[in-house]
């Protein structure tokens, strides 16, 4: 017989969907920064990759 991870260390088992109230809380601004951070470092690292692209074939 197997047994979820929160079985085996004792926690009730909890059915998410019949259970919202027990849920984490979603933080849409929390998620909102992780996504525009993650956005402008894509951006950021896109823009010195095409920099140093150009650069390479000024130089060469």
């Amino acid at each position: 017989m197997t047994h979820s991870f929160l079985e085996r260390i004792g926690q009730p088992k909890v059915d998410l969907a019949n259970h919202r109230e027990e849920s984490v809380p979603f933080n849409m601004h929390n998620a909102t920064s992780i996504l525009e951070f993650s956005s402008s470092q894509m951006l950021c690292f896109s823009v010195t990759h095409l920099v140093q692209r150009k650069l390479k074939e000024m130089l060469w």
